[in-house]
C-alpha cells in the first residue's frame, strides 16, 4: 500500500533531506524549505520511497525535487507525486504552478495539463493551469 504523508517547514526534514541528497547529489535544507510543502511517498507505510516540493519561488509556486529511489522506479509514483502536489496546490486556491526541468519530460508533463512557457538552455520552465486530467499513467 502506498501512503503519502505531508512535512512543513517547522517538521524534522531529515529523512525528505536524505532520500533528496541520494536521488539529487544536494545536501541539506536549503532556504525554500521552510515556505514549501514537502511530500514524502511510503511503501507500506514505512520505506519513503519517492519525495516532491511544493515552493515558493521568484514570486511564483514551483514543483521541485520530485523524485523516486532507483529500485522503485517504473511503478507510476512520479505521477502519483506530480498529481498530489497539484493537488494541492489546486486545494490552496493556486491556478498557475510551474516545473522546471528538461525538456525531455515535455511530452508527460503534457499530459497533466502543463504548457511549456520558456526555454532555456537544458532547462525548460512549464506552466500548469487548470484542472487534472483523469486517469492515471497514460
Amino acid at each position: 500500500m502506498i501512503t503519502n504523508k505531508w512535512f512543513k517547514r517547522d517538521e524534522d526534514l531529515s529523512e525528505i533531506i536524505n532520500l533528496r541528497k541520494d536521488i539529487f547529489g544536494v545536501d541539506g535544507k536549503d532556504v525554500f524549505d521552510e515556505f514549501s510543502f514537502n511530500l514524502g511517498i511510503y511503501e507500506n507505510g514505512e520505506e519513503l520511497v519517492g519525495i516532491g516540493r511544493l515552493s515558493v519561488k521568484e514570486d511564483k509556486i514551483f514543483i521541485d525535487y520530485v523524485g523516486v529511489k532507483e529500485n522503485y522506479r517504473k511503478r507510476y509514483y512520479g505521477d502519483f507525486i506530480l498529481r498530489i502536489l497539484i493537488k494541492k496546490a489546486s486545494d490552496m486556491g493556486l491556478e498557475r504552478v510551474y516545473i522546471k526541468c528538461s525538456s525531455k519530460f515535455e511530452v508527460y508533463l503534457d499530459r497533466l495539463n502543463f504548457e511549456l512557457e520558456k526555454e532555456k538552455g537544458e532547462k525548460s520552465m512549464f506552466l500548469w493551469k487548470g484542472d487534472l486530467p483523469n486517469g492515471c499513467c497514460k
